[in-house]
């Protein structure tokens, strides 16, 4: 495989996984007392305790995506000139 092709792979991927986390946190924005009843109902936890959870696993995706995806990236672009 050719640095082109894993250029073009992880851009692909960081693009994606940035579209889905944006998503996520309009969803939370938006749509945060829904998806705080819906999941009241599987978990006995505060309000205050779903935010951290959700601001701990949306910030933990983020940089998972900037480590796995984004960083491979822009290496690839500077090796690839």
């Amino acid at each position: 495989m050719d640095t082109g092709t894993l250029c073009r792979f992880f851009f692909w991927c960081t693009l994606i996984n940035y579209l889905l986390l944006g998503g996520m946190t309009l969803g939370v924005i938006l749509f945060g007392d829904k998806i705080y009843a819906l999941h009241r109902r599987w978990f006995d936890f505060d309000r205050g305790t779903f935010e951290a959870a959700m601001y701990f696993f949306l910030g933990i995706y983020k940089i998972l995506v900037l480590v796995f995806f984004f960083v491979p990236w822009i290496a690839l672009l500077i090796a690839g000139r």
